[in-house]
Protein backbone atom coordinates (compact mmCIF):
# COMPACT_ATOMS: atom_id res chain seq x y z
CA UNK A 1 0.00 0.00 0.00
CA UNK A 2 1.75 3.38 -1.27
CA UNK A 3 1.39 6.71 0.30
CA UNK A 4 0.85 9.65 -2.74
CA UNK A 5 3.04 12.79 -2.41
CA UNK A 6 -0.11 14.49 -2.10
CA UNK A 7 -1.82 11.95 0.59
CA UNK A 8 -1.57 13.49 4.12
CA UNK A 9 -1.74 9.54 5.36
CA UNK A 10 1.88 9.08 6.55
CA UNK A 11 3.94 6.12 5.94
CA UNK A 12 4.81 3.67 8.17
CA UNK A 13 5.92 0.42 8.92
CA UNK A 14 8.45 -1.97 9.14
CA UNK A 15 12.68 -1.13 9.53
CA UNK A 16 15.98 -3.04 8.50
CA UNK A 17 19.72 -2.84 7.70
CA UNK A 18 22.10 -3.97 5.89
CA UNK A 19 25.95 -4.15 5.68
CA UNK A 20 28.09 -1.44 5.70
CA UNK A 21 30.16 -0.71 2.98
CA UNK A 22 33.86 -0.15 2.81
CA UNK A 23 34.37 3.41 1.05
CA UNK A 24 35.28 5.75 3.52
CA UNK A 25 32.38 7.48 6.24
CA UNK A 26 30.55 10.43 4.71
CA UNK A 27 30.79 14.12 6.65
CA UNK A 28 28.42 14.35 8.99
CA UNK A 29 29.54 11.03 10.65
CA UNK A 30 29.84 12.14 14.29
CA UNK A 31 29.96 11.07 17.33
CA UNK A 32 26.54 10.63 19.45
CA UNK A 33 24.91 13.25 20.86
CA UNK A 34 22.00 13.55 23.55
CA UNK A 35 19.17 13.48 20.80
CA UNK A 36 17.12 10.68 19.46
CA UNK A 37 18.83 8.24 16.95
CA UNK A 38 17.01 7.35 13.81
CA UNK A 39 18.55 4.24 11.88
CA UNK A 40 18.62 4.28 8.54
CA UNK A 41 18.50 0.55 6.74
CA UNK A 42 19.07 0.59 3.03
CA UNK A 43 21.42 -1.35 0.38
CA UNK A 44 25.02 -0.24 0.43
CA UNK A 45 26.51 -1.32 -2.51
CA UNK A 46 30.18 -0.61 -3.19
CA UNK A 47 31.74 2.89 -3.44
CA UNK A 48 31.64 4.61 -6.59
CA UNK A 49 28.39 1.81 -7.43
CA UNK A 50 24.81 2.71 -9.00
CA UNK A 51 23.08 1.97 -6.29
CA UNK A 52 25.47 3.62 -3.78
CA UNK A 53 25.05 6.82 -5.67
CA UNK A 54 21.21 6.16 -5.62
CA UNK A 55 21.16 5.32 -1.76
CA UNK A 56 23.63 8.43 -1.22
CA UNK A 57 20.33 10.90 -2.38
CA UNK A 58 17.71 9.26 -0.82
CA UNK A 59 19.76 9.38 1.87
CA UNK A 60 20.94 13.10 1.36
CA UNK A 61 17.83 14.25 -0.73
CA UNK A 62 14.70 12.92 1.35
CA UNK A 63 16.10 11.22 4.79
CA UNK A 64 18.34 13.55 6.00
CA UNK A 65 16.42 16.62 5.02
CA UNK A 66 13.24 14.92 6.77
CA UNK A 67 14.25 13.77 10.04
CA UNK A 68 17.77 15.66 10.75
CA UNK A 69 16.49 18.08 12.61
CA UNK A 70 15.35 15.99 15.01
CA UNK A 71 17.33 13.03 14.92
CA UNK A 72 20.64 11.89 14.64
CA UNK A 73 20.33 10.03 11.53
CA UNK A 74 22.84 7.54 10.58
CA UNK A 75 23.25 4.45 7.95
CA UNK A 76 25.19 1.52 8.78
CA UNK A 77 28.19 2.86 6.74
CA UNK A 78 28.82 5.91 8.67
CA UNK A 79 29.29 4.00 12.31
CA UNK A 80 32.75 2.57 12.14
CA UNK A 81 33.27 0.57 15.37
CA UNK A 82 34.86 -2.69 16.68
CA UNK A 83 32.60 -6.11 16.41
CA UNK A 84 30.67 -8.21 14.41
CA UNK A 85 28.71 -6.26 11.92
CA UNK A 86 25.76 -8.51 12.02
CA UNK A 87 25.53 -7.84 16.21
CA UNK A 88 26.04 -4.69 15.30
CA UNK A 89 23.47 -3.95 12.84
CA UNK A 90 21.00 -5.94 15.29
CA UNK A 91 22.12 -3.79 18.41
CA UNK A 92 21.12 -0.38 15.98
CA UNK A 93 17.55 -1.67 15.35
CA UNK A 94 16.32 -2.73 18.82
CA UNK A 95 18.26 0.56 20.38
CA UNK A 96 17.53 3.69 18.23
CA UNK A 97 14.78 5.46 18.89
CA UNK A 98 13.74 5.46 14.81
CA UNK A 99 14.26 2.96 12.05
CA UNK A 100 14.02 4.26 8.33
CA UNK A 101 14.14 1.20 5.94
CA UNK A 102 14.73 1.50 1.87
CA UNK A 103 13.17 -1.40 0.02
CA UNK A 104 14.74 -0.51 -3.06
CA UNK A 105 16.80 -3.48 -4.79
CA UNK A 106 14.95 -6.06 -3.17
CA UNK A 107 18.32 -6.30 -1.21
CA UNK A 108 17.94 -9.79 0.60
CA UNK A 109 19.54 -8.02 4.05
CA UNK A 110 17.41 -5.53 4.00
CA UNK A 111 14.08 -8.01 4.58
CA UNK A 112 16.08 -9.40 6.75
CA UNK A 113 16.72 -6.74 9.26
CA UNK A 114 13.33 -5.39 8.22
CA UNK A 115 11.55 -8.81 9.97
CA UNK A 116 14.19 -8.32 13.05
CA UNK A 117 12.76 -4.53 13.13
CA UNK A 118 9.17 -5.71 13.54
CA UNK A 119 9.41 -8.39 15.48
CA UNK A 120 11.18 -5.54 18.05
CA UNK A 121 8.06 -3.48 17.15
CA UNK A 122 10.57 -0.64 16.17
CA UNK A 123 8.81 2.62 15.19
CA UNK A 124 9.57 2.21 11.57
CA UNK A 125 9.19 4.65 8.04
CA UNK A 126 9.65 2.14 5.30
CA UNK A 127 10.51 3.89 1.50
CA UNK A 128 10.65 2.05 -1.80
CA UNK A 129 11.39 3.20 -5.30
CA UNK A 130 8.15 3.80 -7.61
CA UNK A 131 8.09 0.87 -9.90
CA UNK A 132 10.07 -1.63 -7.77
CA UNK A 133 8.20 -4.96 -7.52
CA UNK A 134 7.95 -6.43 -4.10
CA UNK A 135 7.94 -9.65 -2.98
CA UNK A 136 3.82 -11.06 -1.79
CA UNK A 137 4.76 -10.78 1.85
CA UNK A 138 5.41 -7.20 2.45
CA UNK A 139 3.10 -5.81 -0.06
CA UNK A 140 0.67 -4.67 2.53
CA UNK A 141 3.30 -2.57 4.27
CA UNK A 142 2.33 1.32 3.93
CA UNK A 143 5.51 2.70 2.50
CA UNK A 144 6.49 5.93 0.96
CA UNK A 145 6.89 5.74 -2.74
CA UNK A 146 9.38 7.77 -4.49
CA UNK A 147 10.97 8.59 -7.26
CA UNK A 148 14.51 10.83 -7.87
CA UNK A 149 12.94 13.20 -10.14
CA UNK A 150 15.02 16.40 -9.69
CA UNK A 151 11.54 18.37 -9.59
CA UNK A 152 10.25 16.43 -6.83
CA UNK A 153 13.58 16.14 -5.10
CA UNK A 154 13.58 20.62 -5.10
CA UNK A 155 10.38 20.57 -3.98
CA UNK A 156 11.14 18.68 -0.74
CA UNK A 157 7.86 16.43 -2.04
CA UNK A 158 9.07 13.25 -0.37
CA UNK A 159 10.96 15.43 2.56
CA UNK A 160 7.63 16.63 3.37
CA UNK A 161 5.93 13.06 3.63
CA UNK A 162 8.70 11.60 5.36
CA UNK A 163 8.68 13.91 8.27
CA UNK A 164 4.73 13.57 8.79
CA UNK A 165 4.88 10.12 8.90
CA UNK A 166 7.49 10.54 11.95
CA UNK A 167 5.07 12.99 13.01
CA UNK A 168 2.62 10.16 13.11
CA UNK A 169 4.89 7.88 14.93
CA UNK A 170 6.06 10.47 17.52
CA UNK A 171 2.53 10.96 19.20
CA UNK A 172 2.45 6.56 19.61
CA UNK A 173 3.85 5.76 23.19
CA UNK A 174 5.65 2.23 23.82
CA UNK A 175 2.59 0.47 25.00
CA UNK A 176 0.54 1.19 21.36
CA UNK A 177 3.59 -0.30 19.05
CA UNK A 178 2.79 -3.98 18.56
CA UNK A 179 4.72 -6.45 16.43
CA UNK A 180 2.63 -6.59 13.25
CA UNK A 181 2.34 -9.93 12.59
CA UNK A 182 1.38 -11.04 15.98
CA UNK A 183 0.45 -8.39 18.25
CA UNK A 184 -0.11 -10.63 21.26
CA UNK A 185 3.83 -11.40 20.99
CA UNK A 186 6.43 -9.35 23.64
CA UNK A 187 8.78 -7.39 21.53
CA UNK A 188 12.10 -8.89 20.28
CA UNK A 189 14.76 -7.03 22.74
CA UNK A 190 12.09 -5.94 25.13
CA UNK A 191 13.84 -5.38 28.92
CA UNK A 192 14.26 -8.57 30.52
CA UNK A 193 12.06 -8.56 33.46
CA UNK A 194 13.15 -8.71 37.06
CA UNK A 195 10.54 -9.90 38.79
CA UNK A 196 8.40 -13.17 39.74
CA UNK A 197 5.03 -13.21 40.68
CA UNK A 198 2.93 -15.78 42.64
CA UNK A 199 -0.59 -17.03 43.06
CA UNK A 200 0.44 -17.34 46.73
CA UNK A 201 2.48 -16.04 49.34
CA UNK A 202 3.17 -19.82 50.19
CA UNK A 203 5.11 -20.48 46.85
CA UNK A 204 7.41 -17.79 46.87
CA UNK A 205 7.85 -18.30 51.03
CA UNK A 206 10.37 -21.08 50.98
CA UNK A 207 12.89 -18.42 49.21
CA UNK A 208 12.77 -16.01 52.25
CA UNK A 209 15.66 -17.97 53.87
CA UNK A 210 18.07 -17.89 50.64
CA UNK A 211 16.88 -13.76 50.79
CA UNK A 212 18.91 -14.02 54.91
CA UNK A 213 21.79 -16.05 53.80
CA UNK A 214 22.60 -13.93 50.99
CA UNK A 215 22.15 -10.21 52.30
CA UNK A 216 25.29 -8.73 52.48
CA UNK A 217 24.65 -5.53 53.49
CA UNK A 218 20.78 -5.45 55.15
CA UNK A 219 17.92 -7.36 55.85
CA UNK A 220 14.80 -5.92 56.68
CA UNK A 221 12.55 -8.03 57.49
CA UNK A 222 8.59 -7.30 58.34
CA UNK A 223 4.80 -8.22 58.95
CA UNK A 224 1.99 -8.51 61.55
CA UNK A 225 3.95 -11.10 63.60
CA UNK A 226 6.26 -13.37 62.05
CA UNK A 227 5.84 -16.00 64.71
CA UNK A 228 6.12 -18.69 61.97
CA UNK A 229 9.41 -17.15 60.91
CA UNK A 230 10.51 -16.47 64.78
CA UNK A 231 9.05 -19.75 66.14
CA UNK A 232 11.55 -21.25 63.55
CA UNK A 233 14.86 -22.39 65.44
CA UNK A 234 16.92 -22.77 62.24
CA UNK A 235 15.82 -19.57 61.00
CA UNK A 236 16.29 -18.07 64.22
CA UNK A 237 20.15 -19.41 64.18
CA UNK A 238 20.52 -17.73 61.02
CA UNK A 239 19.33 -14.35 61.70
CA UNK A 240 21.59 -14.61 64.91
CA UNK A 241 24.72 -15.63 62.04
CA UNK A 242 24.21 -13.27 59.52
CA UNK A 243 23.51 -10.33 62.02
CA UNK A 244 27.09 -11.51 63.94
CA UNK A 245 28.79 -11.69 60.24
CA UNK A 246 27.66 -7.63 59.39
CA UNK A 247 24.64 -7.94 57.40
CA UNK A 248 22.20 -5.24 59.11
CA UNK A 249 18.77 -6.94 60.48
CA UNK A 250 15.86 -5.36 61.67
CA UNK A 251 12.65 -6.82 61.75
CA UNK A 252 9.40 -4.67 62.61
CA UNK A 253 6.49 -6.19 63.56
CA UNK A 254 3.09 -4.63 64.76
CA UNK A 255 2.58 -3.31 68.35
CA UNK A 256 -0.13 -5.59 69.83
CA UNK A 257 -1.45 -2.55 71.38
CA UNK A 258 -1.71 -0.91 67.78
CA UNK A 259 -5.71 0.24 67.88
CA UNK A 260 -5.48 -0.75 64.06
CA UNK A 261 -4.77 -4.10 64.68
CA UNK A 262 -8.22 -5.21 64.93
CA UNK A 263 -9.55 -3.70 61.74
CA UNK A 264 -6.43 -5.34 59.61
CA UNK A 265 -8.05 -8.53 60.54
CA UNK A 266 -11.48 -9.97 58.46
CA UNK A 267 -12.07 -12.41 61.65
CA UNK A 268 -12.65 -10.71 64.92
CA UNK A 269 -11.74 -14.30 67.09
CA UNK A 270 -7.96 -14.00 65.54
CA UNK A 271 -7.44 -11.11 67.30
CA UNK A 272 -6.00 -12.04 70.50
CA UNK A 273 -4.38 -15.08 68.69
CA UNK A 274 -2.38 -12.53 66.77
CA UNK A 275 -1.62 -10.33 69.33
CA UNK A 276 -0.21 -13.86 71.20
CA UNK A 277 2.16 -14.51 68.14
CA UNK A 278 3.34 -10.74 68.25
CA UNK A 279 4.33 -11.30 71.98
CA UNK A 280 6.16 -14.59 71.53
CA UNK A 281 8.30 -12.83 68.25
CA UNK A 282 8.94 -9.74 70.44
CA UNK A 283 10.28 -12.32 73.03
CA UNK A 284 12.28 -14.47 70.84
CA UNK A 285 14.03 -11.89 69.30
CA UNK A 286 14.88 -9.78 72.01
CA UNK A 287 16.46 -13.02 73.24
CA UNK A 288 18.57 -12.63 70.09
CA UNK A 289 19.17 -9.06 70.01
CA UNK A 290 21.63 -9.00 72.82
CA UNK A 291 24.68 -10.99 71.31
CA UNK A 292 24.76 -8.79 68.48
CA UNK A 293 23.91 -4.95 67.82
CA UNK A 294 23.13 -5.70 64.51
CA UNK A 295 19.78 -7.58 64.77
CA UNK A 296 17.24 -4.71 65.96
CA UNK A 297 14.03 -5.24 66.39
CA UNK A 298 10.74 -2.52 66.87
CA UNK A 299 7.34 -2.84 67.21
CA UNK A 300 4.78 -0.45 65.04
CA UNK A 301 2.63 1.38 67.76
CA UNK A 302 2.96 4.17 65.39
CA UNK A 303 1.72 3.50 61.51
CA UNK A 304 0.69 -0.05 59.86
CA UNK A 305 2.54 -2.67 58.21
CA UNK A 306 0.41 -3.00 55.39
CA UNK A 307 3.16 -5.95 53.95
CA UNK A 308 4.59 -9.23 54.85
CA UNK A 309 8.59 -8.27 53.17
CA UNK A 310 11.87 -9.88 53.48
CA UNK A 311 14.39 -7.72 51.47
CA UNK A 312 17.88 -7.72 50.71
CA UNK A 313 20.19 -5.41 48.94
CA UNK A 314 20.03 -7.66 45.93
CA UNK A 315 16.34 -9.16 46.34
CA UNK A 316 12.95 -8.53 47.98
CA UNK A 317 10.16 -11.01 48.62
CA UNK A 318 6.72 -9.28 49.41
CA UNK A 319 3.25 -9.89 49.81
CA UNK A 320 0.26 -7.54 51.04
CA UNK A 321 -1.72 -8.10 53.73
CA UNK A 322 -5.04 -8.36 52.55
CA UNK A 323 -8.22 -7.88 54.67
CA UNK A 324 -9.83 -10.52 52.60
CA UNK A 325 -7.69 -13.46 52.55
CA UNK A 326 -4.51 -14.59 55.08
CA UNK A 327 -1.52 -13.88 54.37
CA UNK A 328 -0.18 -17.49 52.68
CA UNK A 329 -2.57 -17.62 50.43
CA UNK A 330 -2.24 -13.84 49.34
CA UNK A 331 -0.33 -13.05 46.01
CA UNK A 332 3.66 -12.96 45.93
CA UNK A 333 6.53 -10.98 43.96
CA UNK A 334 10.09 -11.96 44.37
CA UNK A 335 12.19 -8.61 43.18
CA UNK A 336 15.81 -9.14 42.03
CA UNK A 337 17.82 -6.10 41.98
CA UNK A 338 20.71 -5.59 38.81
CA UNK A 339 19.13 -9.58 38.19
CA UNK A 340 21.51 -11.33 35.45
CA UNK A 341 20.41 -10.38 31.75
CA UNK A 342 18.24 -7.98 32.66
CA UNK A 343 17.85 -4.67 31.67
CA UNK A 344 16.69 -3.05 34.50
CA UNK A 345 12.95 -3.22 33.18
CA UNK A 346 11.21 -4.50 36.10
CA UNK A 347 10.51 -3.16 39.87
CA UNK A 348 13.06 -1.88 41.06
CA UNK A 349 10.51 1.10 41.96
CA UNK A 350 8.63 -1.15 44.26
CA UNK A 351 11.67 -2.10 45.81
CA UNK A 352 12.46 1.42 46.42
CA UNK A 353 9.55 2.25 47.85
CA UNK A 354 8.87 -0.77 49.96
CA UNK A 355 12.61 0.33 51.71
CA UNK A 356 11.76 3.68 52.11
CA UNK A 357 8.51 2.42 53.92
CA UNK A 358 10.18 0.05 56.20
CA UNK A 359 12.66 2.97 57.00
CA UNK A 360 10.05 5.17 57.51
CA UNK A 361 8.04 2.97 60.14
CA UNK A 362 11.83 2.37 61.69
CA UNK A 363 12.24 5.77 62.20
CA UNK A 364 8.68 6.76 63.59
CA UNK A 365 8.63 4.00 66.00
CA UNK A 366 12.11 4.46 67.58
CA UNK A 367 11.63 3.51 71.29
Amino acid sequence: MSIDPGSSEPGTAAATETAPGEAPAPAGSTAPTDRPRCFVVSPIGDYGSEIRGHMDTVFHCIIEPALGDRYDVVRGDHVARPGRITDQFIEDILRNDLIVCVLTGNNPNVYYELAIAESAARPIIVLRHRGDNVPFDVKDIRYVEYDLDPRRIYEEEYVKIVRRAERSLAQETAADRKVPFAPSLTPLGEERLNFRSAERYDDLSPEVRGVLEDAEERFYFCGISLSGWIGNEGFQSLLEERAEAGVDCRVILMDAANAALGQMLRIESQLDGVKDGIRFSADKLGELTRPSRRLRVRKVARGIVYQQMAMSEKTMIWTPHLFSAQTGQSPALRVDIGAEGSRGGGLEPLHRAMRSEFEELWSQNES
